[in-house]
């Protein structure tokens, strides 16, 4: 174990030999152009539905190539991706049988922002703020199927005259808040059930950000709007008037439990009540952007002022190549006079405008491809000089997948499986093959790079270091008896090493 923690010459590409990490300026701030943390990269999530699982399982295609170059690359020296090179390798994050797993290398140890529009809002809450794997992500996905979309509500559609959505909200809060609980556990210890949902979408600066979002009416001001959630600040001073990219309801980071924010962005009208949060009601964020990688590129260049070093954006299903609809402008819809009502317990109102709303979004429910949608992004993306950049779409049969398909209810197997094959047979194709291989390269490059500095620790570990010796705060000795703070979202604890 090293026992000299200095600031040291260095050659990024090296990484035989360090005594400590790299602590210039240049080394660990996102204002410097030269820095590993100025490479910014994000994940974005389209919405879906169930066929959300299919982009799980692209991701989690990327996620075995990334395994399989930090492996074979090391030659055996890296576990996981939370391994830094100046303390070796850390058998305690091998698995039982002594093999790196997939959990043991987790999205958000190579994204800076994950974000999601309804059930791919889920996914970045999954992946980003609990900072789950994506296996763990999988099996979360099935049991929320099961919780909800295999018990759906009888005669749903009218009671004594008034529309009901189709699945109980209670049971999508219940699901959501066992997804929170799992994810908390340490050491198969869970939190209370009171702990996951009062757990806050409020989180580190320091670590992985996430955004989703959803859209929501005021019905006091006479007000809708697009609004995205943040679990870090974005606050903004200026009055935007001739700023291209003023961010979208800048603000703090969001102090609202996590599963509020879950019901939210997958509030889709017909299948779940919308939810009143702090005196707006929100629904399903796919209304306005079902695809929301245009807007995340907006917003990641807003809060640097420099574009993203790498993108990728996860659809859900394409019908067909050159076969993609493409919105000319923003849908019309009623919605203040809709007077759709949330307490929680899906009781709806204004049936005839309500039904005429849900009909209106179908259309921007299901597209992602258009202005609004894959072009746009694309576009800018070109506009910008975004290199490393790929949209991963499966294409064909998927898409027929409805989006609250699951069948057989008890478990939704036949309809995975359907997800699942068309899957793979979409990330069969060399050329995608080819694609995942060279963003998987990038991504493990910028990992790496990163790893060899002292942020590193925080980034992936939520590892800091303090050395009760005075001396130490100028030469940062004796890192092996340090003690360093360790928390997983709310709890923390203290360790000696």
């Amino acid at each position: 174990m090293p026992t000299e923690i200095e600031p040291v010459g260095h050659n990024h590409s090296t990484t035989i030999g360090l005594s400590g990490p790299f602590r210039k300026y240049e080394d660990v701030v996102d204002e410097a152009p030269g820095s590993p943390w100025a490479k910014k990269t994000v994940l974005t999530f389209d919405g879906g539905g169930v066929r959300g699982y299919s982009s799980l399982l692209v991701l989690k295609s990327l996620m075995l190539k990334i395994k399989e170059i930090e492996m074979e690359d090391s030659g055996g020296k890296i576990c996981s991706s939370s391994d830094y090179s100046w303390m070796g390798t850390n058998p305690s994050k091998k698995s039982a049988s002594n093999e790196s797993t997939l959990n043991d290398f987790l999205p958000c140890h190579y994204f800076d922002y994950i974000a999601g529009t309804s059930t791919g809002g889920l996914s970045a809450i999954m992946l980003g703020r609990l900072r789950i794997s994506v296996d763990e992500a999988l099996e979360q996905y099935k049991l929320f199927g099961n919780s909800v979309f295999g018990k759906a509500r009888r005669l749903h559609l009218m009671i004594s005259g008034v529309p009901r959505a189709k699945y109980s909200s209670k049971k999508a809060k219940n699901a959501f808040r066992d997804i929170i609980r799992n994810s908390m556990g340490k050491d198969g210890q869970k939190p209370e059930e009171y702990q996951a949902e009062m757990e806050l979408f409020q989180y580190r600066k320091d670590r992985t950000r996430t955004i989703v979002f959803s859209f929501s009416i005021d019905r006091n001001e006479g007000l809708e709007m697009a609004y995205l959630w943040r679990s870090y600040d974005h606050e903004y001073e200026g009055d935007g008037s001739d700023d291209p990219y003023k961010p979208m309801n800048p603000s703090p980071a969001h102090t609202t439990p996590i599963w509020q924010i879950a019901r939210a962005t997958s509030a889709a009208p017909t299948f779940f009540a919308p939810i009143k949060i702090g005196g707006k009601e929100h629904f399903d964020g796919g209304i306005f952007a079902n695809n929301p990688s245009s807007i995340v590129l907006h917003e990641v260049r807003a809060l640097h002022g420099y574009p993203p070093k790498l993108f990728i954006s996860i659809g859900c299903g394409l019908e067909s190549r050159g076969n993609v609809s493409t919105p000319t402008g923003n849908p019309e819809i009623d919605t203040c006079n809709s007077h759709v009502v949330d307490s929680d317990k899906g009781e709806m109102k204004g049936g005839k405008r309500w039904f005429s709303f849900a009909r209106g979004l179908k259309h921007y429910l299901t597209d992602t491809e258009g202005r609004y949608g894959f072009q746009g992004w694309n576009n800018e993306c070109i506009r910008q000089h975004i290199e490393h950049r790929l949209r991963l779409n499966v294409e064909g049969g998927l898409s027929t997948v409805a989006i609250d398909a699951w069948d057989p209810p008890d478990s939704g197997s036949s309809t995975l499986d359907q997800i699942r094959n068309e899957t793979d047979n979409y990330l069969a194709q060399d050329i995608i093959k080819e694609k995942i291989a060279k963003m998987a390269r990038e991504l493990v490059n910028i990992r790496r790079e990163r790893a060899e500095t002292e942020p590193w620790e925080s980034f992936a570990l939520d590892v800091t270091y303090y050395c009760p010796k005075p001396s130490c705060q100028l030469r940062r000795k004796t890192r092996g008896k340090t003690i360093f703070t360790h928390s997983n979202t709310s709890l923390n604890s203290a360790f000696l090493l």
